[in-house]
């Protein structure tokens, strides 16, 4: 009965309890149950040694006395697991990775260390009865309090927010606050949680960013960027250029199907292969990344070569569901393409013909070859014979020296005999012979002093053929005063006007070069004796890398037609009569300037005077 939770009152002889068996003057006893939560947790045991039997009232006040034992124990055990249950509360928010709290009219009464330390306290102490408004920096943050306190406590809907926070060194800081009404310690509170978002909204931030710039380059680049699904052969994505590329829409391709616009598909390395073959092999797995080309037909009814690029798309499970890539407008290329090949095919051809004419020159360079042994053997003949012939011409050379020294010594001894006596015979007998045997005497004395001069002149231009050249660097300026000085000397009582340039240096043989001055420089004297003042101009031209150096005079000039006889032995475009000499000097100065490597010429008009030109090379 006891255990079932009913009272036993008896007389304690009949009863067959123990209790206490030594008080055998025991008359009444009663048991009555202790119970918490309907179950018997004690016994409360009465003995009296009055009563044969308990009485009702007293029956009464034991089992008020019993219940009121089972309220104090309830509540023991009640106030025990509280304090249980409060002790694993406090250690699971202490060790919580997200902030805790309670407040009251915005006053903190409760946090846990998370809180503290992402506000950038050291303990919960120093947050403990804080104003929460002044660590929150928002425009109204009454207003999720407003909104919260309108809610009964204990409604387990929560309200999310996100403010920004102040930490204890004044910087902000990003949080999300999760809230809701409670009661506590007897009051309305509010009751929530509260995490650091610094960070995820940083990178959230970027990644809009990120995904900002990713979504400009595709939508403003020219290739198209896609994704298909296999099992629907749709496009999930299609980039806004597959319009310019093909003139549709990604709506509108999804709708016709690409395959459609296709005429013609070439994988590199792969011929005759189909797209669906394809598309079953990547499903299979047989094929990583991969090239394709497509010839289609866009709306507008323009053929295009599209270049694709792609990639397998799987699933999580690593099932290939699909296919990323890139549409390129390869158009250009293929038509270059085409375009090198025929290039290629023609240049075959062309190598075919080249090939044809070179085994044609070939075989004529072979009967060339041929020919030419016969020529070479006509060269070695000739150089056998040009070798005589330049042995005849070093005897010829001997005999010319050996006829120089005749004239040199033989004709002048005569010539001077011939004046002499011609003086002599003027001298003695010029009273005894008329005028005409006086102007024969003058005749004689004339044309032996001519030819006298004409003999220096010839062994002069002779020397110059055979002189050995010494080249040395000549100062230009120093050598044309030397030759002038020495050139006016011969008529001092002529006004003459000289305009000399600063000339360049000219590298060649001194004694020649100074032959060159001084035969031009006596010519422009010569053939401006009849002019009041005569001018001369010495000076240089510079053409490319060329330097010319030019004697000019106002003389007589002459005419250009004959400029052609000028420079040869012997040749004279004047009146001897006006104009003294032997036609030699002008004859030296070419035979000079060709041997050193250079040229000379002249210009000239009648009355205008002449212009003579000479270039001799450099180092």
């Amino acid at each position: 009965m006891i255990m079932k939770g009913k009272p036993v009152y008896g007389q304690h002889q009949k009863l067959d309890i123990d209790i206490n068996r030594k008080r055998e003057n025991l008359r009444a006893i009663a048991l009555i149950p202790v119970l918490h939560e309907g179950k018997v947790i004690a016994c409360l045991n009465i003995a009296s040694h009055f009563y044969d039997d308990v009485p009702a009232n007293i029956r009464i006040a034991l089992q008020t006395i019993a219940a009121q034992i089972g309220n104090v124990i309830a509540r023991v055990n009640t106030a025990k697991k509280l304090k249980d249950s409060e002790e694993k509360y406090r250690q699971v928010v202490d060790y919580s990775l997200v902030g805790n709290y309670i407040s009251q009219n915005y006053i903190l009464k409760f946090c846990n260390q998370q809180l503290a330390k992402i506000f950038g306290y050291n303990n919960v102490d120093e947050m403990l009865e804080k104003d929460m408004r002044k660590m929150i920096l928002s425009e109204s943050p009454e207003f999720a309090y407003s909104e919260i306190q309108l809610r009964k406590p204990g409604e387990k809907d929560f309200s999310r927010y996100e403010f920004k926070g102040i930490k204890k060194d004044g910087s902000l800081i990003d949080i999300e606050v999760l809230g809701g009404r409670i009661l506590y310690q007897g009051k309305h509170a509010m009751q929530g949680t509260l995490i650091d978002i610094t960070e995820r909204k940083r990178v959230n931030e970027a990644l809009i960013k990120s995904e900002e710039r990713l979504r400009f380059i595709t939508e403003n680049t020219g290739d198209v960027l896609y994704r298909l699904q296999y099992d629907t052969m749709t496009f999930d994505y299609l980039s806004p250029a597959i319009y310019t590329l093909t003139g549709y829409t990604a709506e509108e391709i999804n709708k016709i199907s690409f395959k459609s616009i296709i005429n013609q598909t070439v994988i590199p390395g792969v011929p005759d292969v189909s797209s669906e073959e394809l598309i079953k092999k990547r499903r299979e797995g047989k094929t990583g990344e991969w090239r394709a080309e497509f010839k289609i037909l866009s709306k507008g009814g323009e053929e295009k070569w599209l270049g694709d690029h792609s990639f397998p798309w799987k699933d999580d499970s690593g099932k290939i569901i699909g296919s990323t890539g890139i549409l390129q407008n390869i158009t250009e290329h293929k038509r270059t393409e085409e375009e090198l090949k025929k290039y290629r095919e023609h240049l075959e051809e062309l190598v075919k013909e080249r090939t044809a004419e070179l085994e044609e020159k070939t075989r004529k360079i072979e009967e060339s070859q041929k020919a030419l042994t016969f020529l070479l053997e006509d060269v070695n003949e000739a150089r056998m014979g040009l070798e005589n012939a330049n042995l005849k011409l070093k005897e010829a050379n001997k005999e010319l020296e050996s006829f120089s020294y005749s004239v040199s010594h033989d004709l002048r001894a005569p010539l001077r005999a011939i004046h002499g006596f011609s003086a002599k015979f003027f001298n003695h007998y010029s009273n005894k012979v008329d005028d005409e045997g006086k102007r024969i005497l003058k005749v004689i004395s004339d044309n032996t002093q001519k030819m006298g001069q004409l003999i220096d002149d010839l062994l002069s231009f002779s020397r110059m053929g055979r002189t050995m050249i010494r080249k040395v660097d000549i100062n230009m300026n120093d050598l044309l005063k030397e030759t002038w000085n020495e050139s006016k000397s011969y008529s001092p009582e002529r006004k003459i006007r000289i305009n000399i340039d600063t000339l360049p240096p000219l590298y060649g043989d001194r004694n020649m070069v100074r032959q060159i001055l001084v035969n031009l420089l006596s010519n422009a004297l010569k053939f401006t004796k009849f002019k009041k003042e005569s001018t001369i101009e010495v000076g240089f031209e510079k053409k490319n890398s060329e330097i010319i150096y030019f004697v000019k005079d106002n003389g007589v000039g002459f005419d250009m037609q004959y400029a052609g006889k000028l420079f040869n032995v012997f040749q004279r475009l004047h009146d001897e009569s006006e104009f003294k000499g032997t036609g030699v000097g002008l004859a030296i100065v070419r035979r000079i300037i060709q041997r050193h490597g250079g040229k000379v010429w002249t210009e000239s008009k009648v009355n205008k005077g002449a212009t003579f030109y000479f270039t001799i090379p450099n180092k």
